[in-house]
């Protein structure tokens, strides 16, 4: 019997679905149930009748399965940890947040928004506060909503780049008078 045949067995008898993010080596696509990028994967791993989800991909991708369906078992066979949800951690954010008060800007004023490979603790504190979590596909989308949510002052996690590139229609950004970086984590940003 081949490892893949075992591998299938394995699924079947475990109740599991085998999810795998498209950088994977081969071998490991060509068996999986589900296959795409991040957030497309914690969807559809969400919507599997399977109860044990075994992911293929880097710890913010597991976290994010856990996250959208916390009735799972999530299990990662080899944990990977994303440089980039390095780049920001939980006390950093409450340190972003506590410089920012220190500028003048109230913290109910604050919208914050993450991208998706942050770590489920700054994606918990960034909801907290009634922000939003970013991918390469919703970012314009993520953009008008902050319009529409009347706080005028964002904090971004992840890349500035990607607010900057975001410059359609009615999501206009403008750099903020005051601008918190470290390590090109943080951006705050005035929305026009």
């Amino acid at each position: 019997m081949s490892i893949q045949e075992e591998i299938r067995i394995l699924k079947e008898r475990l109740d599991a679905v085998l999810v795998a993010h498209f950088y994977q080596r081969d071998e490991i696509v060509e068996i999986a149930d589900i296959t795409g990028d991040s957030l497309e994967l914690a969807k559809r791993a969400m919507g599997s009748p399977r109860s044990l989800v075994v992911f293929c991909g880097v710890g913010f991708m597991g976290q994010s399965v856990k996250i959208l369906a916390p009735q799972k078992r999530v299990v990662m066979p080899r944990l990977a940890c994303c440089s980039m949800a390095r780049m920001i951690d939980s006390a950093y954010f409450d340190e972003s947040i506590q410089k920012l008060e220190e500028y003048g800007l109230l913290k109910e004023a604050i919208l914050p928004l993450t991208y998706i490979n942050s770590s489920a603790e700054v994606k918990a504190k960034v909801g907290a506060m009634g922000g939003l979590v970013c991918t390469s596909a919703n970012a314009v989308k993520i953009m008008q909503k902050a319009q529409e949510s009347g706080k005028k002052n964002l904090l971004f996690a992840r890349s500035m780049s990607r607010a900057e590139s975001c410059q359609t229609g009615r999501a206009k950004i403008g750099r903020a008078r005051k601008q918190l970086q470290r390590g090109g984590a943080w951006g705050g940003y005035h929305l026009l």
